[in-house]
């Protein structure tokens, strides 16, 4: 199934045993609902996402271009890898630094998470989570990485920028845990 729309998206109680693609330029709101296998939402400019209690049979994929964006993700299970691409505009013509944005996680099952974020002053929590891995970098500016009572089965890789700040890690339990290139600690 493929969504596209210019307002808001409120997805709730839907079975789709294809993949499922949705691309909108207000908020995206989903609940109680399952996707059978890949499926990709995405957002643009200064919006919000909220995911709650969803199957995601394959890879979840979330680019997010710009802006101060927002990420709620609870009570899901996603079996393949979770993908969240957050692009400034930067990377399509330079000079646009703008905007930061938080991403949460809590209470949820995922495979690998796979985090890229170029904002400032990004944020990203996890919490009450079990994930395979955990890949997270930061390419500009500032991130704040806040893991508490979260199982990482393989390893939580911490990689990137100008300022990288775990700013709290508590109640843990980490396979390994691999922080490179950090800044500020």
């Amino acid at each position: 199934a493929s969504l596209s729309a210019y307002d808001s998206l409120f997805i709730s109680g839907v079975i789709v045993d294809a993949g499922l693609s949705v691309r909108t330029s207000g908020d995206v709101q989903m609940q109680y609902s399952y996707v059978g296998e890949d499926a990709l939402v995405g957002t643009f400019r200064d919006n919000t996402l909220i995911l709650n209690t969803n199957i995601f049979n394959g890879d979840l994929r979330l680019p997010i271009t710009s802006g101060n964006d927002v990420l709620e993700f609870t009570n899901s299970v996603v079996r393949g890898n979770v993908c969240i691409f957050f692009y400034q505009l930067s990377v399509y013509s330079t000079g646009y630094s703008g905007g930061s944005s938080v991403f949460s996680f809590t209470n949820s099952r995922l495979g690998a998470l796979d985090v890229r974020t170029n904002g400032n002053a990004d944020e990203v929590r996890i919490a009450g989570c079990v994930l395979d891995q955990l890949f997270a970098y930061h390419g500009a500016g500032s991130a704040r990485y806040e893991l508490t009572g979260s199982i990482f089965k393989r390893e939580a890789r911490l990689d990137g920028g100008d300022g990288f700040d775990l700013f709290r890690s508590s109640g843990n339990s980490f396979n390994g845990l691999e922080v490179l290139n950090i800044d500020a600690f």
